[in-house]
């Protein structure tokens, strides 16, 4: 059986799969998508969710910081941000009172084409900044109750109003993105982020994708969102073309919990029978274009702490086919990845020494995953080294990799297929 799986932007690749072997095809739910993308958005600013409308909150002497998401997320802005402006208008907010924050968190700084691409005509009427988080422009807004300093961009902590757009999209520790993370990550400093993602959190329980419920981190991002007095969100969850399906504004916890409920489970929730010898592991757009996002989207969302049970079987086999034409991305990440020849040593280092660094906790969660099964990246634009070293193997093409896996465990191995994994949220359920 042919199986198309998706690579970058807009390409495909295929694998052949005999039909004896496939135990199944996890790929995203279909949703109907909101019949007129602007007028919903209006809809959920005009009856928010446990605050005011915006344009209530405003005045012509307001400033405003209107935090949006950077573009490994979905491009929702570019039907929400012009909506969020009318509104501010409307309040009496002049377009030179509002500064545009990209939510980098430990990312890369957004590049021109991408600030416009996610802001239209806006990029060039308002203010822009790429938030750095190894900037010196921050301001430490106090501790969580366990103990984390929320120190935010200084340019969001002194608005008067602050607004957060976000994706609700499922997050291998945080349960979901958007809500509290826009400030959490989005816009806080590197040693915050590294502080929040520690070894403990990613050990914890309730900590995984889909969950919220007595989640540490998300509880955490809603304290430091909290501190930082954020005054309204406008979430959405959209679709692989980046069409809205639902959306919600309001309070950061309550109008992100709603949306969570109403739309979460139907829309990323896919089931599979049980775990499989072979994985076969499409990351999908945008979460694709790197080594890191790759690891989490494409190794830690099918194995590894992320699932109660993993598709995977110990032992086991994945495949990620990704093209990952940004290389590595996140130095932190590979540099203790590769710091042992010995991967149990890796988990060890990681484990003994305090987490400082966002990306040494993707180190952490993929090389647990390595210790019980192993990781084949094919198709992929990496130096073959780059991979060997990061103790997986790489092979140039998903269709040889999938044989050399069949020869390893079996003409009995039962093969299971991922497609757009950073869209999913596996639950085993024989």
């Amino acid at each position: 059986m042919r199986v198309d799986l998706p690579y970058g932007r807009d390409g495909t690749i295929s694998v052949d799969i005999p039909e004896k072997n496939l135990l199944g095809i996890l790929s995203p739910p279909w949703m109907d998508t909101a019949r007129d993308q602007v007028q919903a958005v209006k809809e959920a600013l005009r009856n928010p969710v446990g605050t005011r409308r915006l344009k209530d909150m405003v005045s012509k002497e307001s400033s405003v910081a209107v935090i949006v998401n950077d573009a490994t997320r979905p491009n929702i802005e570019k039907t929400v941000a012009p909506v969020v402006m009318e509104e501010l208008r409307e309040g009496g907010v002049s377009d030179d009172n509002v500064i545009f924050v990209i939510a980098n968190g430990a990312h890369r700084p957004a590049t021109q084409q991408e600030i416009t691409s996610k802001l239209g005509l806006l990029a060039k009427g308002v203010k822009t900044v790429n938030h750095d988080a190894n900037s010196d422009n921050m301001v430490n807004l106090g501790l969580t109750s366990l103990g984390f300093h929320a120190k935010i961009n200084a340019r969001v902590a002194k608005a008067d109003v602050k607004v957060a757009i976000g994706t609700v999209l499922p997050h291998p520790i945080a349960g979901y993105s958007g809500g509290g993370k826009a400030i959490a990550v989005g816009v806080a400093s590197s040693d915050t982020i590294a502080s929040t993602h520690t070894v403990d959190m990613l050990d914890h329980l309730n900590t995984g994708l889909g969950l919220i419920k007595e989640n540490p981190f998300y509880e955490v991002a809603i304290e430091m969102a909290r501190l930082a007095s954020i005054d309204f969100i406008v979430n959405c969850v959209a679709n692989e073309q980046e069409e809205i399906v639902d959306v919600i504004a309001g309070d950061v916890e309550a109008a992100h919990s709603k949306l969570v409920g109403r739309t979460g489970k139907r829309g990323f929730e896919v089931t599979f029978p049980r775990p499989a010898d072979i994985v076969i592991v499409s990351a999908g757009y945008p979460k694709d274009g790197n080594l890191y996002h790759v690891s989490a989207e494409g190794i830690c969302v099918v194995a590894g702490s992320a699932l109660p049970t993993p598709c995977v079987k110990k032992g086991g086999t994945i495949i990620v086919t990704s093209p990952m034409s940004e290389g590595i991305y996140n130095q932190a990440y590979y540099d203790w990845l590769t710091c042992s020849t010995e991967i149990d040593r890796v988990i060890e280092r990681l484990r003994d020494k305090p987490l400082t660094y966002p990306g040494q906790h993707r180190a952490y969660g993929v090389a647990c995953v390595l210790k019980d099964v192993e990781v084949i990246i094919a198709e992929s634009c990496l130096d073959h080294e780059i991979i060997r070293k990061a103790h997986m193997i790489p092979m140039d093409k998903a269709q040889t990799a999938l044989m050399w896996a069949q020869d390893k465990h079996g003409s009995s191995a039962e093969v299971l297929v991922v497609v757009n994994s950073h869209r999913l949220i596996p639950i085993c359920r024989p």
